[in-house]
């Protein structure tokens, strides 16, 4: 009996012993994996980022303003997005109606939870185990979709819920429910590429959000479930369904009356049609143009790369300021959208053109167009400002006739000899194969010789024409040395730059920009396309300030407008005369006939005109010049109402602006290359040119260049060209357009074919 109990006393305390250690073992087990879980969840929240409240306003539509010239207010003009359209909305904008709505239907308790509903919480993981992790139970509050809005993290793993739920716990330690709430309506998907309440509500409805009714509230936030099921553009049945379960879950929550209800669920919602929204229409070409620029200068002030700097202008809810005027950009739209603005070509495929107005005052361009007809895309080529062409011979302005006047070496009634002259083995021609004999530097220009043109260009150097144009008008375009294909090709020579055939070209707005020189009396400012851009917070992000360079002294700058008027009124270029108000200007011809120009001026604007194919090719039987008819219909339009006045009115004031050398402060010469503005008064202009860099040259050179100092009265109208001369008498080399490999001019009897040449002349 005594060993029974022994034996049985000691199995016992074998069996509590046994049992203590499964207890352990199976405490150890369960802490392990209670560690195992908290370590895994502590990994997962230490692998959450928490949101940063300052990055939110994420890809935030950008808008376009202009100033309406009659009230002096400025207007949306049109809205930039790239693949999202959000407008960013206030709460306290927000009707009551709507925030209600979102929360009767998506989270009824998100007034009364800290981020995280946990009985939905829980549903959502039941759901989750019992179906494989293949449920789609919403189990998220509006903070956290608010966290997946914002993060685009929007998978079904037990991770992401675990983060999510940690960074919508956190969220609502910094923010408000008001703020979660904006917030929230204002990054939300609701189909049609709107992401918030705003752009919905214009997109749908065409109305400020703030002026949405309750049934349009609901009608909004039914759409968010399945934004495709119930976008009420693309299923209207399927959206007032839904708009009635949320009708009817707002009044069970005491959002609304019973009498509101029922007046909101037999309310008819009038929806805009899909094909008058924003994303259905294409960004003028002005818009194009400044937003080229806008990339240009955040790219230069901020050091962005390209591709970031877009990316701000798009998706940064930026306010652009443009300074275009919308009636003269009306008046530019009127005549470049109605085909028979134009002359028709005989055959199918019809020339282009483009053309630019700027103010020259301020340098600000007021119209601008890239194309005929309708636009067929956003960022399509715009021959205003992307296209370079030949300008033919509205460069002798600006090459020949200004750098002439300026240096002091002839006047408008110097004479020149227009008669046979060569340059090597080269001899210039005038297209009619005539030669005019003595004539004076006015009548040159006025008829747009080409020999005379080239004999005072020769007379000036082509290098000082050249680094005029260059530097003085700043069109960066002309070419000073490039070898292609064992070649050679240089803009620095007779041919290239006197008449127009350059080795690359000018844009439009290049052309328009320089000759805006001549009505500011001799300053050139550089061209914008916009005022000023604010950030999505109202802050100056870039403000444009207008660059003023001295381009020549304002007493050559009067001298030119003279002579340019005299193109107008009886030269090349009557087609452009416009009804009681003054104007100057130049055509231009292609000795192809490939591209034609108008570039003149008013008073009161400038304008330049190109015409021609977009694969250059001939211009056959278009009389008269159709972009001086262009010119004409367009500026017409502009200054009705303007009373006419004279050029440089009120500009000298008692001083003029004189170009000098900088390094020795004296008038410059064409072999200064530091070049300067200076004002003077009237008897104190200086007459002694630079002697630091003297212009020397012989009375074999002058004869040469067949160009004489004296004045001879009885000459200056030898040459009266009229209408009939628009199309022979101008016509200049012109250059291929082979964007990859440049190449020579075209063959012609009348100039050097080759790069070599060219050097050559």
């Amino acid at each position: 009996m005594q060993r029974k109990k022994a034996s049985k006393s000691k199995f016992k305390r074998a069996s509590i012993r046994i049992l203590i250690g499964i207890g352990i073992l199976t405490f150890m087990l369960i802490m392990g994996v209670i560690g195992l879980l908290f370590g895994t969840l502590y990994g997962y929240v230490e692998d959450a980022e928490l949101v940063n409240v300052d990055n939110m306003r994420l890809n935030l539509t950008s808008f376009v303003y202009v100033q309406d010239s009659q009230t002096g207010d400025m207007i949306e003009y049109e809205q930039l997005y790239d693949t999202e359209n959000r407008v960013w909305v206030s709460g306290s904008k927000i009707p009551e109606h709507l925030k209600n709505a979102f929360v009767a239907i998506e989270d009824e308790r998100f007034y009364s939870h800290s981020g995280i509903d946990y009985k939905r919480f829980i549903g959502a993981a039941v759901q989750y185990i019992t179906k494989d992790g293949n449920s789609s139970y919403g189990g998220s509050t509006i903070t956290q979709q608010l966290i997946k809005n914002i993060t685009r993290d929007d998978d079904y793993s037990i991770k992401r819920k675990i983060q999510e739920a940690y960074r919508a716990y956190n969220l609502e330690k910094e923010l408000s429910k008001d703020e979660i709430l904006e917030y929230y309506l204002n990054t939300i998907y609701l189909s049609q590429k709107c992401n918030g309440v705003a752009s919905a509500a214009m997109t749908y409805f065409g109305k400020d959000v703030s002026e949405l009714s309750l049934a349009e509230c609901a009608s909004i936030a039914g759409i968010t479930q399945f934004p495709t099921k119930y976008d009420p553009l693309v299923n209207p049945e399927n959206n007032k369904q839904r708009q009635s379960v949320i009708l009817k879950k707002m009044r069970e929550l005491g959002f609304i009356t019973q009498k509101e209800y029922e007046q909101a669920k037999n309310e008819e919602l009038k929806f805009v049609k899909k094909d008058g929204g924003q994303s259905e229409r294409y960004q003028s070409y002005f818009v194009d143009a400044a937003i080229d620029q806008v990339i240009e200068d955040l790219m230069k002030e901020y050091d962005y790369t390209k591709d970031y700097a877009s990316k701000i202008l798009y998706n940064g809810g930026l306010k652009i300021y443009l300074s275009m005027d919308p009636k003269i950009q009306e008046a530019m739209d009127k005549v470049y959208n109605d085909p028979s603005s134009f002359q028709k070509a005989s055959g199918t495929l019809q020339p282009q053109s483009s053309m630019v107005i700027m103010d020259p005052y301020s340098g600000q361009v007021k119209a601008l167009t890239g194309g005929r007809g309708a636009k067929d895309g956003n960022r399509t080529l715009n021959r205003a400002t992307h296209t370079l062409r030949q300008p033919g011979s509205t460069i002798k302005p600006l090459s020949v006739y200004t750098p002439a006047v300026e240096y002091g070496l002839v006047t408008p009634t110097s004479i020149v000899n227009d008669a046979p002259v060569s340059f090597g083995d080269w001899s210039p021609r005038n297209d009619d194969r005539r030669f005019a004999g003595r004539i004076t530097v006015a009548a040159a220009l006025r008829g747009s010789r080409n020999v005379p043109a080239v004999k005072i260009c020769n007379y000036t150097t082509a290098e000082a024409a050249f680094n005029f144009v260059k530097n003085n008008f700043h069109i960066d375009s002309v070419v000073k040395n490039r070898k292609s294909n064992g070649k050679t090709f240089s803009d620095v020579g007779l041919a290239p730059i006197a008449l127009g055939g350059l080795t690359d070209g000018v844009t439009v707005l290049d052309m328009c920009a320089a000759y805006s020189a001549f009505p500011n009396g001799g300053k050139y400012i550089s061209p914008t396309t916009y005022t000023k851009v604010l950030d999505s917070e109202g802050n100056v992000l870039l403000e444009h300030k207008a660059t003023e360079y001295t381009a020549m002294s304002e007493t050559t700058a009067e001298q030119m407008i003279s002579m340019m008027q005299g193109v107008v009124t009886g030269g090349t270029g009557t087609s452009a005369r416009i009804p009681n108000v003054r104007a100057a200007g130049k055509t231009g011809t292609t000795s192809s006939n490939n591209d034609r120009w108008f570039v003149g001026f008013t008073p009161y604007y400038v304008g330049a005109v190109w015409f021609g194919y977009d694969q250059p090719a001939p211009l056959r039987g278009f009389s008269p010049n159709p972009a001086a008819v262009a010119w004409r219909k367009v500026m017409t339009e502009v200054h009705k109402g303007l009373p006419d006045k004279p050029f440089l009115e009120d500009e000298v004031k008692g001083k003029y602006n004189i170009l000098i050398c900088k390094d020795s402060g004296m008038r410059a010469t064409p072999s200064c290359k530091n070049l300067g503005g200076k004002l003077y008064e009237k008897s104190r202009i200086p007459t002694k040119r630079c002697d630091e860099h003297p212009y020397s040259f012989n009375e074999n050179d002058l004869e040469k260049g067949g160009v004489l100092t004296e004045k001879d009265e009885e000459i200056e109208g030898i040459v009266d060209v009229g209408e009939e001369a628009e199309n022979p008498s101008e016509s200049t080399p012109d250059v291929p357009q082979e964007p990859q490999i440049p190449q020579p001019p075209a063959p012609s009897d009348n100039t050097p074919v080759s790069g070599d040449a060219v050097e050559g002349v």
